[in-house]
Formats: C-alpha cells, sequence, structure tokens
C-alpha cells in the first residue's frame, strides 16, 4: 500500500472518493512514519545532549588548564622581578663600595645621611 499525503487522504475521504478503512490504514501508516521520526529526532537529541555535555567538560578542562598556565606564567613574571631586584639590590650594594672607596680616595667627607657635600659651581656649599 501506498502511503498518500495527510492532505490528499483526507479530501479523498471527505469528498467520498476513499473508504473509512482504507483512511484508516493510511493514517496507521502515518502514524507508524510519525513514531519512526520521533525515534530519529529522540536519537538525535541523546546524541547533541551527550555532545554538549562532553564539550561543556572540554570547556571547564580548558579553563582550568588557562588559569594553571597564568598562574604558571604569574609565578614566572613574579620570579624574574624577584631576580631583577636581587641584582638590582647587589648593584646598589657595589655602588655603595665604589662610592666609598672614591670617597677615600679623594678624602672628602661622606655627609652625615651617607653622601658627600658637594659644592655648588658658585663655590658655594
Amino acid at each position: 500500500m501506498n502511503t498518500y499525503e495527510y492532505e490528499k487522504v483526507w479530501s479523498d475521504y471527505k469528498a467520498g472518493r476513499m473508504e473509512g478503512e482504507m483512511a484508516l490504514g493510511h493514517t496507521l501508516q502515518h502514524v507508524g512514519k510519525l513514531y519512526e521520526a520521533m525515534g530519529i529526532v529522540t536519537k538525535t537529541q541523546r546524541s547533541l545532549q551527550e555532545q554538549f555535555t562532553q564539550l561543556a567538560n572540554e570547556v571547564k578542562t580548558l579553563g582550568s588548564e588557562a588559569n594553571r598556565v597564568q598562574k604558571a606564567a604569574d609565578l614566572d613574571r613574579l620570579s624574574q622581578l624577584v631576580a631583577s631586584f636581587t641584582l638590582s639590590k647587589r648593584a646598589l650594594a657595589n655602588l655603595r663600595v665604589d662610592v666609598d672607596r672614591l670617597l677615600a680616595h679623594t678624602g672628602l667627607p661622606p655627609s652625615p645621611k651617607g653622601k658627600p657635600k658637594l659644592s655648588k659651581p658658585d663655590g658655594s656649599a
């Protein structure tokens, strides 16, 4: 038995060109096709839900990984700053030693704060 479109079955039945049993048979075929389509839609919906859940979990994982990478980068930057600060402290200590040697060599007295008093270009202090 061929399946006719719903509109054709309905119009033929209303016009008396189709018996009730035949219209019922076509209707049952339509119902069967609807159940088949509904099963496909349900499977597709479940598959899409699983894919969505998987993607959501991947996004969480990527977010956690991004946070971990950012923290590592921040830690690396902090280590660089600490190393730079340490080098600056050493350079300052070396500079103090050099200034102390220069003061000792020139015989200039250090100021009370450890800085020499230099005269101004006009000769005043």
